[in-house]
């Protein structure tokens, strides 16, 4: 926690703001040229403190910015330096205006930033000051604390945003294989051993494999029930045939014996390439 904060601000700070406070410090050279110390350039928060310490703090930092109720308090901060201060040799001013108007110009400051710049005066010169010099010093004190409030108004804002979730990398494109076995597996979660077969001797071929004894047995089960109806064809193709007698066959009976022995080949020639796969 820095000295440049009064004492009754420290202590009404919450504990995790106050350690959190990352003081930025510059170079001050005075008029002359000469390195006159260090002052506060600016301030962070680090990320922890919880929203509601956040804004206490701030309330804090706010109510030691208020300047001055009245000129009267201005007038009562200012006594003790002009009380003990006396005019540069060769000068002549009317105290009293020159309180008035120092006055005047300082009355936007709190009180205790007053006293203690008066304090500053009374420690290092002899002399009154003008009221160049005291605005100089006045707003040099005041620094840490307007550094403060910003800050703090900026964590405020960070705590308060939405928190952003990253969405997901966009997913590759699925493989002729991954499709596959997808297929392999909806379908016999669907009771469709039948088409899943199909799949799977895709996929049995893909992968340099022999098929699922499942797949082998759909495939020689759909094989045989064509082969059943087939001969169920030619059973019912054979009693017509009879019926009609040994006349010589119609061109109609021959194109329905041709269709049938073309699908009893259709059917001896897919069980075989199963076989073979």
């Amino acid at each position: 926690m820095s000295t440049s904060l009064p004492a009754k601000l420290t202590v009404a700070l919450p504990a995790t703001v106050a350690t959190a406070i990352v003081w930025a410090k510059t170079s001050v050279f005075g008029a002359d040229g000469q390195f006159d110390g260090v002052a506060i350039a600016d301030a962070s928060i680090t990320p922890g403190a919880s929203i509601t310490d956040l804004t206490a703090a701030l309330a804090a930092v706010e109510r030691s910015l208020l300047p001055c109720a009245n000129g009267d308090v201005v007038i009562e901060a200012l006594g003790a330096m002009y009380a003990t201060r006396r005019s540069r040799p060769g000068q002549q001013i009317d105290e009293e205006a020159s309180l008035q108007i120092l006055a005047e110009r300082v009355h936007g400051f709190p009180r205790d930033v007053l006293v203690e710049v008066g304090n500053h005066f009374i420690d290092s010169t002899p002399w009154m000051p003008a009221v160049s010099e005291f605005l100089q010093i006045a707003e040099r004190k005041m620094r840490p604390r307007r550094a403060l409030k910003k800050a703090i108004e900026e964590a405020i804002a960070r705590a308060s945003a939405p928190t952003r979730v990253a969405l997901p990398a966009p997913s590759r494109p699925a493989t002729q294989r991954e499709r596959l076995a997808t297929a392999v597996v909806l379908r016999r979660q669907a009771g469709d051993d039948r088409t899943a077969a199909r799949f799977e001797l895709q996929l049995a071929k893909l992968e340099g494999r022999e098929p699922s004894g499942w797949a082998t047995d759909a495939v020689a089960a759909q094989v045989a029930e064509h082969l059943a109806k087939a001969a169920e064809y030619q059973r019912l193709a054979d009693e017509e045939a009879a019926k009609a007698g040994p006349s010589p066959r119609s061109e109609t009976q021959r194109t329905l014996d041709e269709m049938a022995q073309q699908r009893r080949d259709a059917m001896l020639g897919g069980e075989r390439g199963s076989e073979a796969a």
